[in-house]
């Protein structure tokens, strides 16, 4: 229909003024925008940790059997091993990349959380159990971290 069409300059439609424009949209979003990305990287690290050192106590204070114990101190060494990659030197370059310390985190948590399942269907419940919530814990943490600085 030429009546909802805008004429060119050499005669022909052009823009239809219906469903098409020729201005461009304002900007609306001009940085990146989060939930509840409150945790600095650091912090993280901080709380990562505390979280990683009491994975490694709680086989020994709670009664794990042998497999629960071993799981939990592997566990709690690869949380204080993510814990110390998320220093930075003085130039404030993380020691291990932004990127791979967000998707181990991920990958602990979701991995925690399957061994955890395991646990308490083979009849450990006390480590199930501690393993799952330190599975909960450890996505809670990354699901409020932010792993990138603030513009």
């Amino acid at each position: 229909m030429q009546r909802d069409a805008q004429p060119g300059a050499n005669g022909r439609s052009g823009v239809c003024l219906v469903s098409q424009t020729n201005v461009r949209p304002p900007a609306t979003i001009r940085r990146q925008m989060t939930a509840f990305r409150l945790i600095p990287l650091q912090a993280h690290g901080a709380l990562e940790m505390l979280v990683g050192i009491l994975t490694m106590v709680a086989p020994f204070a709670l009664g794990f059997d042998p497999a629960g114990t071993v799981l939990a101190v592997v566990v709690g060494a690869a949380l204080v091993g993510l814990a110390l990659g998320s220093t930075t030197d003085e130039r404030g370059v993380p020691a291990v990349p932004v990127a791979t310390h967000h998707a181990a985190d991920y990958g602990l948590a979701i991995g925690v959380g399957g061994a955890a399942l395991v646990l308490g269907v083979a009849g450990d419940a006390v480590a199930g159990f501690t393993l799952a919530g330190i599975a909960a814990l450890q996505l809670a943490l990354n699901l409020s971290t932010r792993y990138s600085a603030r513009a």
